[in-house]
C-alpha cells in the first residue's frame, strides 16, 4: 500500500500482516471476513481489495485502526464461478476470468480485453498505478503478455524458466518473476 508506505501479506493460515519498511516492522491487521473465503489481495490507494475464493465477487475494504473496515461488494455484477480468476489493480481493475481478461472502472466494465491465439486457462496478472500496462502471466504455455492501456496485445514473450513461476509484479518497464527457488528481472522495450 503506496499511499502507507506498507506491505501486505495473506499467509498460509488467512492472516493479514503487513510490513512496514520504515519501522522494520510486522504487524497482523484485522479483516472483517472468513479466512478461508479469500483467495488473492491486492491494494490501491488506502483500500484493500479481495477476490473471494470462487471467483465470483471482488469486495473492498476501507483501511481502519488496526486493520480494515467492513467490505463492501465492488463490482456493480457478480462474475460467474472461477477458482481460478485472477486480479491486478490500478485505477481500473482487471479481472481474468473463464478466459477472458476485463477491464472495470468504478464497478462496470469498460473493455474486454484482446486474447492471444492460445487463449490461456489461468494468468497471473500485474499493473502498478499510472503504468499503461498490464501484464499476464501464463505458466503453461511459458509466456508473459503485455497489453496496452486500450486492451491490444502489444508483445508476448516466450521462456520455458516461466513454466515454474509462481508470481509476477511490474515496476515501471521492470517485471520481476519468482519461481520457488529464483527471483529474476525483465526489463522491457
Amino acid at each position: 500500500m503506496q499511499d502507507l508506505d506498507l506491505l501486505f501479506f495473506l499467509t498460509d493460515t488467512g492472516t493479514l500482516m503487513t510490513f512496514s519498511p520504515v519501522n522494520k516492522t510486522f504487524s497482523s491487521n484485522t479483516l472483517p471476513t472468513r479466512p478461508d473465503s479469500i483467495d488473492q489481495i491486492s491494494t490501491y490507494l488506502t483500500y484493500l481489495y479481495v477476490l473471494n475464493a470462487d471467483g465470483t465477487m471482488l469486495f473492498r475494504y476501507p483501511r481502519a485502526q488496526g486493520g480494515f473496515g467492513e467490505g463492501t461488494p465492488w463490482l456493480k455484477q457478480n462474475l460467474d464461478r472461477d477458482p481460478q480468476a485472477s486480479f491486478a489493480l490500478n485505477e481500473s481493475v482487471f479481472i481474468f476470468s473463464k478466459s477472458a481478461l476485463t477491464q472495470y472502472s468504478q464497478g462496470k466494465t469498460v473493455r474486454v480485453f484482446e486474447t492471444p491465439k492460445v487463449i490461456p486457462n489461468q494468468l497471473l496478472l500485474a499493473t502498478e498505478p499510472e503504468n499503461t500496462l498490464l501484464l499476464g502471466l501464463d505458466t503453461e504455455n511459458e509466456r508473459l503478455i503485455a497489453w496496452d492501456a486500450h486492451g491490444q496485445i502489444i508483445e508476448q514473450y516466450f521462456s520455458e524458466t516461466l513454466k515454474n513461476a509462481i508470481s509476477l509484479s511490474l515496476n515501471n518497464r521492470s517485471v520481476l518473476i519468482s519461481t520457488p527457488t529464483e527471483t529474476f528481472e525483465i526489463i522491457l522495450p
